[in-house]
């Protein structure tokens, strides 16, 4: 479990040594010493958190999100999903400190150790990250984090980190003799450790070593020569790109691509953005005329340059560095006709990014002229959208929606792999009804953008769908945007780690741009402020429970959070105002996030919830005990559980005790026995679910393709069977119609999102209902 107070910053104790026997004799004896090793910089991705995963007997895995599709058009669909699963450069160290806290369990008593970089290097802002989360998450514990340096004054030490120096006792002993292994960057892994002779190295768990940080070096061209020559052939990628990049080399421009790719799987941002810089940078070497300058060079090493650049202006899209994306050279009309249009587009991008309206506005017109003859593809459509978007913010409204209702006609007809396609352009087409103020239809439409993530939701996709809508109705001073801006607020505090929430969210929400460590803070108080505004517009009863909660201090016990399938919910109930179903349990946790605001927002839902629920249900006040938590069930995206079939389905999941339900104006109680919970399985209907793409069955297995975010997901032969099955049936079947093995495979399909279930009310709840009426 990780705690974030925001209040706070991260303590760290801080060792000033001169050398390896100094860092050694300052930490605790007895304690296993997980050690990372900055001193020649960041040179992979996420390198702290690989270094302590290795030492601690476990791996960091590439990045889910981030494919290496190098096509356009892939690379925007990766930009769309990069964007709205949430901030991938949070997530991803965040994800790598939960494994590391699980692994370190094992290891336990344990010092974290970084050897911090001199102000030459780079930490890597992916480092830098998780750190700061693996000093929150240590607090109290036990265990801290040391940054050893030799000079503190020598290292650039994040401005929001609180560190504690001392110095460790001296000692005279300096080790000698290090070879070419002092200029391998970081821990020495198993695979180097077996090539060079480790003379003075430290051995560290699972075989690998340390280098004494008085031996390091500066890179140099001869040692790093020397090193290469060295390893040889078995070299590792990285390590080689790291060679090119600081010896006097020869650098392969097609290799550096692709390590730039693999930094960028592997979480280095920054490095893959310097690999495929240099990769650029390489690619001029070799000019036939250097005061001729670009157009002197040969017509394939032309080309080459500018399929580096191709790939440096798609990870710019990607990480959404803007203004580098503008300003890139403008490329040639001598190049290929998808290349030319590709990198046009990109400069476009940059330029509509900056507010350089006019000229985006020139390159889109040129990209679209040029790309008619492809007006039937994919990359096509994508086009469209963009200048859809700069022509709006010109604001030429009317050809903005000519260019997506061309790209929704061209949808019908292409529905194959189209998913990112149809999101944006239904999101920008509920935009410009917003704007023109027809506000049903923008409903409808952005309805029909978040049906692509249905199933498969993000915490942004929750939040950011029913934020949109909310804020459509406030426009229209209609009562609903009461329902979805508390709906989107529950979601919000409800975030198992809101500071990952999306940037184009964050900006939607607040209105511009926030610092990361401000995110949590300034959201909350946003969203506070947009409660407020559509107090008015609220029915009578919500109203005064909400205006009630705002002045309350809530309840300090209770918590929200986005139910898993370990919770056990002891009671699904209505709740007037969100319009939907809430689960209660009475196991409390602590809060996994403190923020002033975010605090305040967290009482005021709490409050909120309980005041409406105990007005209306008073059988019910006994579950409010000093703690408990109020739990959201994500199954059914943005929607919530709101009609029977959906509440039950619910309760299956979630393993409900009791489920409180209004019908027809009367109210039921009733309990779901073991009995009962195994018969609404069995009774179940079963279904693909909403988020696959396409399924391709065969007889020996099966290939699973997702809308949205999820890898393809390949199926064994029973399972493909098992969904062949499912398709082609004549009538729904329900879990009762299969054998009890056959049933594991199906739950196992449903934890994978292959199949979903929904809950028969008519057949299994009838006499249950009627007794229980009250």
């Amino acid at each position: 479990m990780i705690i974030r107070d925001w209040s706070k910053s991260p303590r760290m104790n801080g060792v000033v040594a001169p050398n390896l026997q100094s860092i050694l004799a300052s930490l605790n004896t007895g304690r296993n010493k997980i050690i990372a090793d900055l001193t020649l910089g960041a040179w992979r991705g996420e390198v702290v958190a690989r270094e302590f995963a290795e030492q601690l007997g476990g791996t960091i895995p590439f990045s889910s999100t981030l494919g290496s599709d190098a096509s356009s058009e892939g690379q925007i669909g990766r930009f769309i999903d990069y964007e709205t699963q949430g901030d991938i450069e949070f997530l991803n160290p965040f994800r790598s400190v939960e494994l590391v806290l699980n692994l370190s369990t094992a290891c336990q008593p344990i010092d974290f150790v970084v050897l911090a970089p001199t102000r030459s290097q780079t930490w890597g802002d992916e480092n830098v990250t998780f750190l700061d989360l693996l000093a929150r998450a240590l607090e109290g514990s036990g265990t801290r984090i040391s940054l050893v340096a030799a000079d503190p004054r020598k290292v650039s030490v994040p401005s929001n980190w609180q560190i504690d120096w001392r110095v460790a006792p001296v000692t005279k002993r300096t080790v000698r003799g290090v070879g070419p292994v002092k200029a391998v960057p970081g821990i020495i892994s198993k695979q180097i450790a077996k090539k060079l002779p480790l003379t003075g190295c430290h051995r560290l768990n699972n075989g690998l070593f340390l280098v004494p940080p008085e031996c390091r070096i500066a890179p140099e061209p001869h040692s790093i020569l020397a090193l290469k020559e060295r390893l040889g052939p078995g070299i590792p990628d990285w390590l080689k790109a790291y060679c090119q990049l600081t010896g006097e080399i020869h650098k392969d421009v097609d290799f550096l691509c692709r390590c730039s790719t693999a930094a960028l799987l592997e979480g280095g941002f920054e490095l893959a953005l310097l690999l495929a810089s240099s990769a650029v940078e390489a690619s001029f070497e070799f000019k036939s005329d250097p005061s001729q300058g670009h157009l002197a060079l040969p017509q394939l090493q032309r080309l080459r340059i500018n399929f580096a650049l191709a790939q440096l202006q798609g990870l710019r899209i990607t990480l959404r560095r803007n203004s580098e994306l503008y300003s890139a050279p403008a490329p040639e009309p001598y190049l290929p006709t998808d290349l030319y249009s590709f990198l046009l587009q990109a400069k476009a991008w940059g330029a509509l990014s900056v507010g350089r309206l006019i000229e985006a506005d020139t390159l889109f017109h040129k990209a679209e002229l040029i790309s008619r003859p492809r007006a039937n593809t994919l990359g096509y459509q994508y086009l469209l959208n963009s200048y859809a978007l700069c022509r709006l913010r010109l604001g030429d409204a009317t050809q903005a929606l000519a260019f997506e209702d061309r790209i929704s006609s061209w949808l019908e007809k292409n529905a194959t792999d189209t998913d990112h396609l149809f999101y944006i352009n239904r999101l920008n087409k509920a935009r410009l009804m917003r704007q023109a103020q027809r506000f049903a239809q923008a409903d409808e439409y952005y309805c029909e953008a978040f049906s692509t993530t249905e199933g498969v939701p993000s915490e942004s996709d929750l939040i950011y769908s029913n934020f949109s809508r909310g804020k459509n109705w406030l426009l229209a001073q209609r009562k609903e945007a009461s329902i979805f801006i508390l709906r989107a607020c529950a979601h919000w505090v409800a975030s198992q780690i809101p500071e990952a929430l999306a940037p184009r969210v964050v900006q939607s929400i607040v209105g511009t741009a926030v610092e990361k460590n401000e995110k949590v803070e300034q959201v909350s108080e946003a969203l506070l402020s947009r409660l407020r505004d559509v107090l008015p517009l609220a029915s009578p009863f919500v109203a005064d429970r909400l205006q009630q909660s705002l002045k309350e201090q809530g309840s300090a016990g209770w918590l929200f959070r986005h139910a898993t399938k370990k919770d056990r919910v002891c009671l699904l109930i209505p709740v007037t105002g969100l319009d939907a179903t809430v689960g209660i349990s009475t196991t409390g946790s602590d809060p996994l996030v403190r923020s002033p605001a975010f605090d305040r927002l967290t009482a005021v839902m709490v409050a909120f919830i309980r005041n409406t629920i105990l007005c209306e249900f008073t059988q019910v006040r006994e579950l409010y005990s000093e703690v408990g938590t109020i739990l959201l069930d994500t199954v059914h995206g943005y929607k919530f559980p709101s009609d029977l079939t959906s509440i039950l389905s619910s309760a299956i999941c979630l393993r409900a005790r009791r489920v409180v339900y209004e019908l027809d104006g009367k109210t039921y109680d009733f309990r779901l026995s073991d009995e009962l919970q195994r018969r609404l399985w069995r009774q179940s209907w079963v279904r693909l679910s909403p988020s696959i793409a396409s399924l391709h069955l065969k007889e020996e297995g099966g290939l699973v393709n997702f809308r949205r975010y999820i890898s393809p997901l390949s199926l064994n032969e029973t399972q493909s069977k098992l969904v062949g099955a499912i398709i082609k049936s004549n009538h729904p079947l329900r879990f009762a119609d299969f054998s009890s093995d056959v049933q594991k495979s199906m739950r196992w399909l449903v934890d994978h999102h292959v199949l979903t279930i929904k809950a028969d009310p008519s057949s299994v709840l009838t006499a249950s209902l009627g007794r229980a009426e009250m």
